[in-house]
């Protein structure tokens, strides 16, 4: 289950454990704002005092850094579903040496030296008792931690307009099919990084324009250590996420995730291929400038942008290629294939599921496919089952399996009398309307 951060009041994120006023560095501090909620990899209470937690973030980074010191009472600790401020750090670690001495309590089979009556009949179950050195082999418990930990709970299904996480990763299955349409139109314009020497964050998808990636392996080499990577490619409608973010500030005067500003889809270096956010910035600048990447400066300092030659600008390429595949699978609602981000496009985007189309999406229920009118028609008996279901409340529909303009349009009546967004997709809240 994830844990997670959450700002109780305005507060300031330390390189060190004391007040703020006392730090002189601004790199040092960050401000965070009320109602912020991060992803927490692990944290501990500084020993010595109460006062403040040490706190390492699974996917965020603040100045080019992911761990910091914040005051206790700022903050709450918490679990999806759980109890707040019922989190703690796993309790009494140091006296994991202790259960090892414990281990060293099998030198007492020296006792048992009674074998050596066996003579007595009646003492001839004694000899079992040397089960007791079985004791020792109590430190096997310790094997149990080994266990893998039960897989969390699959996250239900959402549209990118109703993902409020911070991290962008929710979306994968939408991206890939982003990129891959991307290099349908211009084969291999995005290629892998991945097997360089670098360390990937959760929601980093390892792409760059080829004449980017040649310059990212030489200046990796030329330093010899692995390059800790936080931000590569994003799609837009990782982008999407992260301007909703920004929305949100602006409706509510709250920071969310701690995005106080996002550029708009299309308009992020990120989604140039040619731009990357690291960490230890200062000790790779040289390495990267010296190969051609430009280093965004302070204001983002762990920004760096590839400024060699032989690129194109593909930012309209990733909006062509969502706007492919939205209407390949939406036929009555198509929209224009001009690369150009505008309303029409952000809508279908922020409507679309984060799995991406024509897959199964989960839900506590189980799996199913988010049904809508594409092209070739959908069919099987996830489709027989929604048209069952419309027919016995009363519909008039054919129930045939195929997923045609037909069902649709009942699915949209269904839809307007129900008050649900009148789509014609039958995604989780249809399904549950219908009682599926």
């Amino acid at each position: 289950m994830d844990v997670k951060l959450r700002v109780l009041r305005d507060t300031i994120f330390k390189q060190q454990p004391i007040d703020s006023s006392q730090i002189n560095n601004p790199d040092d501090k960050q401000p965070i704002a009320q109602d912020t909620e991060l992803l927490v990899h692990s944290w501990a209470r500084v020993p010595g005092e109460n006062s403040h937690l040490r706190v390492a973030f699974a996917e965020d980074s603040f100045k080019g850094r992911n761990t910091w010191y914040v005051f206790d009472g700022h903050v709450e600790i918490f679990t999806e579903g759980g109890d707040l401020n019922n989190i703690e750090p796993p309790p009494e670690e140091p006296e994991e040496p202790e259960a090892s001495e414990a281990s060293e309590e099998p030198e007492a089979p020296e006792e048992p030296e009674e074998p050596e009556e066996p003579e007595a009949p009646e003492a001839s179950e004694e000899p079992e008792e040397p089960e007791a050195s079985e004791e020792p082999e109590a430190p096997e418990e310790p094997e149990e931690p080994e266990a893998p930990p039960p897989p969390p709970p699959p996250t239900p299904s959402i549209k990118i307009q109703n993902v409020t996480s911070c991290s962008t990763s929710i979306a994968r299955g939408l991206d890939q099919q982003i990129i891959n349409e991307m290099n349908q139109i211009i084969p291999n314009v995005l290629v892998s990084f991945e097997d360089l020497n670098v360390r990937l964050g959760q929601a980093v998808w390892p792409l760059v324009q080829p004449p980017a990636r040649i310059a990212l392996a030489r200046a990796i080499e030329d330093r010899g250590v692995p390059m800790q990577m936080n931000s590569a490619y994003r799609t837009i409608a990782q982008q999407l996420i992260l301007y909703n973010h920004y929305l949100h500030r602006l409706r509510t005067g709250r920071l969310r995730c701690g995005i106080f500003i996002a550029a708009r889809p299309g308009r992020s270096n990120h989604q140039s291929g040619l731009a990357i956010d690291i960490n230890d910035y200062f000790g790779w600048r040289p390495f990267l400038e010296r190969r051609g990447w430009r280093w965004l400066g302070p204001r983002d300092p762990v920004h760096f942008d590839y400024v060699g030659g032989g690129t194109r600008d593909i930012r309209l390429t990733a909006v062509l290629a969502f706007q492919r595949l939205w209407n390949r699978h939406n036929i009555d609602d198509r929209i224009s294939e001009d690369g150009i981000y505008g309303p029409n496009t952000e809508r279908r985007l922020n409507n679309s599921y984060v799995e991406g189309f024509s897959i199964s999406v989960t839900e506590p229920s189980g799996d199913f496919r988010v049904l809508r009118l594409s092209q070739p028609y959908m069919q099987g008996e996830d489709v027989r089952r929604i048209q069952q279901a419309l027919a016995d409340a009363g519909y008039s529909i054919t129930v045939d399996g195929v997923y045609g303009p037909g069902s649709r349009s009942v699915v949209i009546q269904f839809q307007r009398r129900n008050g649900l967004d009148a789509d014609g997709v039958v995604g989780p809240v249809t399904r549950a309307t219908l009682g599926l």
